[in-house]
């Protein structure tokens, strides 16, 4: 029977030969001819710690009390403390516990699971750096797609009185809260580096695993090459890395960020780093680093030093719902939609008009479609903009995928929905179109409710909102808008609920930036959240 003990700081195993050699697997010095196992290392004992008695038992038992007591602030749901927010909007307590964490550390990471409110959390640490009579500056690193996102909840959450814009192309405004997306930080770099930022915001830092590349170097405060050695970006206050999808499967991807937010610790040694968390070996083609090891073991060090972390059932009570807009870039597509507009404007104001009244009945015989058929030209330039942004929608998909265990996406135009299905592998994605037989539809449908390979389901806004369970998934994607009927998008809304779910329903409507979509999707949210508080309908 296997029996630890502990001697002048060095932990001593002794036991069968295959209990001893199972220490030998985790790293234990097997001693075979003295029939014992021996190590230094606490983090070894703890999975063996029913087996230690006596100065070891206790000497374990402290660890995992400190180790516990270290975490607790990364899971925190709530905390004392008082957070400026403006008139009309509160935090959370989880957001606030969030806020908390992070405002306690220069370098500090996020990973709460999508939809808890990571953005809104670090504005609110922004609203708790003190006011000073100079102005405050803070740089926001994220995708394209989620610049106007971060434009909106700035000024709608920010308290002090600092403006806000983006940088576009060559474009750079000189505002006090700028935010910029990862694909052209090499155009802005010099003045970027000019700047004495107070928080430096990366979200979605996950996209930063590659230590080579340039974006990675800018943001983590790397020398590029030609740069003078002093250039880099830096944060007075406070360096805040936002992801809900840590790539622990590869820890090495981790290591830039860890060595920006933990440079005394984790990320103070490559090798160190890599060949106990990500099971380095050498190769005939070299040292291999791909794996990963210790994954529990990493997720405390980083727990204890600058992550916090909540899943949803950590807050489950609190989870707000969600009903997002999400604008996609229009880089390259300003012809286009000069064209869709142009197109669309003597009715446009009909039908937003139409939209406000309630008019659901003259709105339910009237698409997109219609109201642009000046020379046609309107549903042309809507369906080359519907194809244009099936490359944008996938990219949104697949990053929603490493979060979200299932998703439900819907269309209007068969074509684009065509080209979005071919672009995955038939096995993770199920369809339903009109003109299905009812047997192939309700296959499909069945495919993805219980094939755990399944993720996707992709199907026509007609065909696919009504009489139909999807109830595996808890998000909805809306990639295109051809009617402004609310009622049709709260019937979507409503594929995956069940009465028996205690998380709410997550809706995210993709358009494209200063399309006509996009229009008529802010009078279309506008109204549905009306009409969802004078109903009290359980989305909200």
């Amino acid at each position: 029977m296997l029996k630890i003990g502990e001697i002048s700081n060095r932990f001593i195993a002794v036991g069968e030969p295959d209990e001893l050699l199972a220490l030998k697997a985790k790293g234990w010095l097997y001693l075979s001819k003295r029939g014992e196992a021996r190590t230094s290392k606490i983090e070894r004992v703890v999975p063996f710690v029913e087996a230690c008695t006596g100065s070891a038992f206790e000497k374990v038992k402290s660890y995992l009390d400190n180790r516990a007591a270290a975490v607790a602030d990364s899971v925190a749901a709530s905390v004392d403390i008082n957070v400026p927010a403006p008139e009309g909007l509160e935090y959370r307590d989880y957001q606030k516990a969030g806020i908390a964490f992070m405002a306690a550390r220069w370098g500090s990471l996020n990973a709460d699971v999508p939809r808890l409110g990571k953005t809104i959390q670090t504005l609110g640490v922004v609203n708790l750096l003190p006011v000073v009579k100079k102005r405050r500056r803070v740089l926001a690193v994220v995708p394209a797609n989620a610049k106007i996102g971060w434009k909106r909840e700035a000024e709608k959450w920010l308290v002090h009185d600092m403006s806000v814009g983006y940088c576009e192309g060559d474009h750079n405004p000189d505002t006090d809260f700028l935010i910029i997306n990862f694909e052209i930080l090499i155009r802005h770099y010099d003045y970027l580096c000019s700047i004495e930022w107070d928080v430096v915001i990366s979200d979605e830092t996950h996209k930063l695993g590659n230590p080579k590349s340039n974006r990675t170097k800018i943001v983590f405060g790397k020398q590029l090459k030609g740069k003078k050695r002093d250039q880099k970006i830096g944060a007075r206050h406070h360096f805040i890395c936002l992801t809900g999808t840590p790539v622990f499967t590869r820890p090495s991807q981790l290591f830039p960020m860890i060595e920006r937010l933990d440079k005394e610790g984790l990320g103070s040694n490559w090798y160190s780093f890599i060949y106990k968390y990500c099971g380095a070996k050498k190769t005939p083609f070299g040292l291999d680093y791909t794996g990963s090891s210790n994954e529990e073991e990493l997720q405390f060090e980083m727990r204890k030093s600058f992550m916090v972390r909540r899943e949803k059932n950590d807050v489950i009570d609190e989870i707000p719902p969600l009903r997002e807009t999400v604008y996609l870039p229009k880089a390259g597509l300003t012809r286009l939609l000069a064209t869709e507009r142009s197109a669309f404007q003597n009715n446009l104001d009909k039908l937003i008009g139409m939209l406000n009244e309630g008019n659901d009945e003259q709105l339910t015989a009237v698409t997109m479609d219609d109201i642009g058929m000046v020379e046609n030209k309107g549903a042309e330039a809507r369906k080359e903009l519907a194809l244009r942004k099936v490359d944008m929608v996938i990219d949104f998909i697949e990053d929603l995928l490493l979060s979200e265990k299932k998703v439900i996406v819907f269309y209007h135009h068969r074509e684009p929905l065509e080209k979005f299905y071919n672009h995955f592998d038939p096995k993770i994605i199920a369809r339903v179109y009109g003109g299905m037989t009812t047997k192939t539809r309700e296959a499909e449908r069945v495919r993805f409710q219980e094939d755990d390979e399944c993720r996707i389901i992709v199907g026509n806004l007609q065909s696919m909102s009504e009489a139909i369970e999807l109830s595996a998934s808890d998000v909805v994607v809306f990639a295109e808008f051809a009617r402004a009927v609310p009622s049709e998008y709260d019937q979507a809304e409503e594929r995956p609920w069940l009465p028996t779910k205690t998380t709410p329903i997550a809706s995210y409507r993709l358009v494209i930036e200063d399309s006509i979509e996009s229009d008529l999707v802010d009078v279309l949210t506008e109204r549905q959240e009306r009409i969802d508080r004078i109903m009290g309908q359980r989305f909200l």
